[in-house]
């Protein structure tokens, strides 16, 4: 009975692990498209408003902190912090975030396909 319990609580262990690093890599990717994304739209001169509690101007480096935000067409992105770095084309989110992307954006995965019958 404890060797039954002791590889139950192995499994369900290995398989949390699993779940969270491939969460973590989700949250990875969909957090490259976001910048890419908005990377795109920078070097293409589109329009982009940002807003945040504080921004920082440091050389090529733009910190937004405090409710960090970039809307542009039906996309808002959210998160504590977003830094744009533009001498690297980097940008980066810190914090917990909140995406609403519109529907034409690159970064939705595939819309599931619903048969009412």
């Amino acid at each position: 009975m404890k060797g039954a319990l002791a590889t139950v609580a192995a499994l369900s262990l290995a398989y949390l692990t699993m779940t969270t690093a491939r969460a973590q890599d989700n949250a990875t990717a969909r957090q490259g498209c976001l910048a890419t994304l908005i990377q795109a739209r920078l070097s293409a001169q589109l329009p982009v408003r940002l807003s945040a509690e504080t921004v920082t101007l440091t050389g090529d480096t733009l910190r937004l902190a405090g409710r960090a935000t970039v809307r542009f067409d039906d996309t808002t992105i959210r998160f504590e912090e977003i830094v744009l770095d533009q001498s690297s084309k980097r940008i980066e989110f810190h914090g917990k975030g909140t995406v609403f992307l519109g529907a034409g954006s690159p970064c939705v995965g595939p819309v599931p396909k619903i048969d009412f019958r």
